[in-house]
């Protein structure tokens, strides 16, 4: 299994966005959120981690689904999952 073979569950923190109008509780509540993806890491550079939702084990030209491009300086965790 090569780097690129693993599964990782990824924690960071997302921006939030609301808009309209917003009480004060509303105010008080708003902040980013803390997110976990879990995928096939597919592209491990220095500004961001990228990981497949799902990943074709067949021989195809596209084996990968569902890409997501998380920014290194969100992520807070990585850790490597194990799959059968």
């Amino acid at each position: 299994m090569t780097k690129r073979d693993r599964a990782v569950i990824v924690t960071w923190v997302d921006s939030m966005g609301a808009g309209g109008w917003h009480d004060s509780e509303e105010t008080r509540r708003a902040g980013p959120s803390t997110c976990r993806t879990v995928g096939w890491l597919v592209k491990d550079e220095p500004d961001a981690m990228t990981l497949a939702l799902s990943k074709c084990d067949t021989e195809s030209a596209a084996p990968w689904a569902s890409l997501i491009s998380i920014p290194r300086c969100s992520i807070k965790r990585v850790r490597r999952v194990e799959v059968e």
